[in-house]
């Protein structure tokens, strides 16, 4: 798989998660609304408002709309506490925004963003991508890491090649889908290890991710280019995080 394709497959499954809209359920009686807004933008369209109650491991998401108005629907989200992210690049919440919703209430929150000049630590693996140097097969690797953690981990790292000839057949070693909170070993054996192993693979990885994390600079030295914020009103489930 090519890095393009990885970059595309990446794209294409964001896209479909946040534009899977429905019209029913766009027209529902809220539970949770606000405005988003900023004081470098005013009211903001395309920020994704994420709320998750207390004790839960589902997160519901919307986008706000052109007129930075957000709304939960009534039948997403079931009475309780809920803590409230949000996501647009360039900006964070004031502070830590959360709401109660009471059962047949509508509950108001509005909120507040501040702007930020660091934007890596907002970046998804997919936007990494894009803005990394390098051909397509100079980034095919990474497919083996985004399927336990994001690109941030390598790239805002100060590891230098000769660190990362170690850590990368070490990292073969861990099953698919597990998280960095949570290691799962592969079992011994022949297909113990799903990363790179030839020695010479290795050192052209590690070469590649040096040249492009913090081990020689405190700034990249290239552009992040994050994606254009969505449009619209979408709901989103999100699995477990």
């Amino acid at each position: 798989m090519s890095g393009r394709t990885i970059t595309t497959l990446l794209s294409a499954v964001a896209a479909a998660a946040l534009f899977n809209v429905s019209a029913a359920t766009a027209q529902a009686p809220a539970a949770l609304t606000g405005v988003v807004s900023s004081a470098q933008e005013g009211n903001m369209e395309g920020v994704i408002v994420t709320a998750k109650k207390v004790g839960s491991t589902i997160s519901i998401s919307v986008v706000s709309d052109d007129k930075g108005r957000y709304a939960f629907p009534a039948d997403r989200l079931e009475a309780g506490h809920y803590n409230i992210k949000i996501r647009a690049i360039g900006y964070n919440p004031n502070g830590r925004p959360a709401a109660d919703v009471a059962a047949g209430k509508t509950a108001t929150l509005d909120l507040k963003l501040n702007k930020t000049d660091n934007i890596a630590p907002q970046m998804t693996s997919a936007e990494w991508l894009a803005s990394m140097p390098g051909t397509d097969d100079q980034k095919a690797f990474l497919q083996d890491c985004t399927t336990c953690h994001t690109l941030i981990r390598p790239l805002s790292s100060g590891f230098t090649a000769e660190d990362f000839m170690k850590i990368i057949p070490r990292m073969g070693t861990y099953a698919p889908g597990t998280q960095p909170q949570r290691p799962q070993k592969l079992l011994p054996g022949p297909r113990g290890n799903r990363g790179i192993v030839d020695a010479e693979k290795v050192k052209t990885a590690a070469e590649y991710l040096a040249s492009v994390n913090l081990s020689k600079s405190e700034s990249y030295s290239y552009k992040l280019q994050p994606f254009p914020r969505p449009k619209g009103r979408v709901i989103l489930e999100v699995a477990p995080e």
